[in-house]
């Protein structure tokens, strides 16, 4: 093409008529296409597609049938960028924005943090269970076993990004293509989900403790000679007055923390080093 000579290349679209190409495809891969906005082409039509591939004259084609009312990964989300630039995509991408801000009922994470820990974990699952049936064409969400590997219950890479999409899209989460992979059914997929949403207050105390641990290694690593451990200092002795603003309560907020308010005592007026050999000693870092 670029010698000037005649030189034409064709992507397709699926064609209606089986092949040898397509016929290894189910009814459920079929479904996840028409999903996706990927029609099929019947024989008269690609052929013509074919003849105006030709006269055209462009280096590259691409001969498929699209619904462009579905071709965002699910609900509310934006057009795919292969198909950002034609014709309707602008008007779809505005009601998928539209859709995204539309003032309504409360956020999944909003509803699940008004319900006790069973109930949310169910309310997740359920979740689950309802686009496992979408993606796999299943009608009634109630026959998607909650404790069967998505494997059994159908699922391949494909299929596996499609759910992934869609809970991406619901849940507002970065989820990773892995996801039916690396919480193999829908209740462990549920149980990985809830905890990201509306993670407990063992977990959260847990994340937090490892957050600071983190931050120990990091302070106890920084040269003396450069300044830096007196500002983390400050910003240590500010944390631990914001942790016990009165110098008298205990974590019990009542008068049971003579200890943490001693010590507090002692922190407020240690010097830098003092400060890192706290860190070091109460907090294990070597």
């Amino acid at each position: 093409h670029t010698q000037a000579l005649p030189a034409t290349s064709l992507a397709w679209g699926l064609w209606q008529q089986t092949s040898t190409l397509t016929q290894h495809l189910t009814p459920t891969d079929h479904a996840r296409m028409a999903r996706e906005g990927i029609l099929p082409l019947g024989t008269e039509e690609a052929l013509a597609l074919f003849d105006a591939a030709l006269e055209g004259r462009q280096p590259l084609a691409v001969g498929a049938a699209l619904d462009m009312s579905a071709v965002r990964s699910g609900a509310g989300a934006a057009v795919r960028p292969l198909f950002a630039e034609l014709p309707g995509a602008e008007r779809v991408a505005r009601r998928a924005a539209r859709v995204a801000v539309a003032p309504g009922g409360p956020s999944l994470r909003e509803r699940l943090a008004g319900l006790d820990a069973v109930r949310r974990q169910d309310e997740v699952v359920d979740l689950v269970r309802g686009h496992v049936a979408a993606v796999l064409g299943h009608t009634d969400a109630h026959g998607v076993a909650t404790e069967r590997p998505f494997k059994e219950l159908g699922f391949d890479s494909l299929t596996g990004v499609e759910l992934r999409n869609r809970l991406a899209g619901v849940t507002g989460l970065s989820l990773p293509s892995s996801l039916v992979f690396d919480h193999p059914t829908p209740a462990a997929l549920g149980r990985f989900l809830t905890q990201a949403l509306a993670p407990s207050e063992d977990d959260t105390l847990a994340s937090v403790l490892a957050d600071l641990e983190r931050v120990a290694r990091r302070a106890v690593a920084l040269p003396a000679a450069e300044g830096g451990r007196g500002e983390v200092a400050t910003r240590v002795r500010e944390l631990l007055s914001r942790l016990e603003p009165d110098g008298r309560r205990g974590p019990d907020g009542g008068g049971g923390g003579a200890g943490a308010a001693a010590g507090a005592a002692v922190l407020a007026e240690a010097s830098d080093d003092e400060i890192f050999d706290f860190i070091d000693r109460e907090l294990g870092v070597n």
